[in-house]
């Protein structure tokens, strides 16, 4: 039997012939084929410049090279190179049209698996890179800031008569701006040299509550509408629960901080079991109703040191993703009708053998 696919069509391109490989490879019969056009296997992406280039090369008698995807009878998507060339009579005259066509779906699946290693790989170096430097910076800066921090304090506890009015209040601002940079290089060490999980069976409804409570005070000055929904029947989920009250605390803190500008403003907190191919998990919708994401923000949200933000390093939603990988969790964003935005955050209910409590890859990641 032919390794490859052959096809003949006549000159309108109705199917006349195709060999066993043809069947194997689309699951379609001969008789179910012959004498309809090879669009029975259109996926709809090629577009039909492509597909007008095709029959104006052959029609002149040339050969023509290319690829399909194609759509199996059963509805799978699949790659085919394709050789198509015409027949000709004794008299010269083109009377058929001949394809020759190979199977290169899983060529394909591997390039692609070895195009997405490379693309991880050169991203790792670079992360590797970036925390390196910013480990760097977060200790050279820590000592000299704590000097400067102590001198202050000193200097504020002073009586009245010692200091004016005037520079009480500037050393009370110059201590709100050291501890602004505090937590700036808190974030750098943290993003640099990521700590190992202490994975535990935990009740998610929990963690997320803590999490709530460390931006209480946001909430009730700026008025936020609080709205949380756990399902019953959530499972516990073997993960890090200080590493997760991070996570819940930096997204619910961002959604809040979304919605300073907000007429009403509201962030909607949602838990639920989550049913997927890979097994149950426990998915956590966190919505407002702010400012929303742009589209040329959201491919990049997640990258280190990436802000739009007048204050703050970036470096809070790179160390959320990182905690999730580290947890085999994955994050999305998406709109929320009418305004605002969703995270949504997948945590699977994994047993211990697929969370290692190890950095995520230790230095060669930070």
């Amino acid at each position: 039997q032919s390794p490859s696919t052959v096809m003949i069509t006549d000159i309108q391109g109705n199917i006349e012939y195709v060999n066993p490989k043809f069947t194997q490879v689309s699951g379609y019969d001969a008789e179910e084929v012959i004498g309809k056009n090879p669009r029975v296997l259109k996926s709809g992406e090629t577009t039909a410049h492509e597909y007008s280039d095709l029959w104006e090369t052959v029609k002149d008698g040339c050969e023509w090279r290319g690829e399909f995807h194609n759509r199996r009878k059963n509805g799978e998507l699949y790659w085919e190179s394709a050789a198509i060339s015409a027949i000709r009579n004794s008299d010269g005259e083109i009377i058929n049209f001949l394809a020759l066509k190979e199977d290169i779906t899983e060529k394909k699946r591997m390039e692609a698996e070895i195009e997405s290693q490379n693309r991880e790989l050169v991203h790792s170096e670079n992360m590797a890179a970036m925390g390196r430097m910013a480990s760097m910076i977060a200790h050279d800066l820590r000592n000299p800031l704590s000097s400067v921090k102590m001198t202050l304090q000193i200097l504020g506890k002073k009586s009245n008569q010692d200091i004016s009015t005037e520079t009480r209040e500037l050393c009370h601002i110059s201590l709100e701006q050291i501890r602004y940079m505090e937590e700036i290089l808190s974030d750098m060490l943290s993003y640099s040299r990521p700590d190992a999980l202490k994975p535990e069976w935990i009740s998610i409804d929990k963690v997320i509550n803590m999490a709530i409570s460390l931006s209480q005070r946001r909430q009730e000055d700026q008025k936020i509408k609080l709205h949380i929904d756990y399902h019953a029947g959530l499972p516990t989920l073997y993960a890090d629960a200080t590493k997760l009250r991070q996570v819940f605390s930096n997204l619910i803190s961002n959604a809040l901080q979304a919605t300073r500008e907000s007429d009403n403003p509201r962030v909607n907190i949602e838990a639920m079991v989550e049913l997927g191919l890979e097994g149950t998990a426990v998915r956590i919708d966190i919505c407002d109703n702010g400012c929303g994401i742009s589209d040329a923000d959201l491919d990049n949200i997640f990258e280190p040191f990436y802000t739009t933000r007048a204050k703050g390093t970036g470096l809070g939603l790179a160390i959320v993703k990182r905690i999730l990988d580290q947890h085999k969790a994955t994050i999305s964003v998406s709109d929320n009708v009418p305004k605002g935005s969703c995270i949504t955050v997948i945590l699977p209910v994994s047993p211990a053998s697929k969370i290692t409590p190890q950095s995520d890859q230790g230095e060669s990641q930070a």
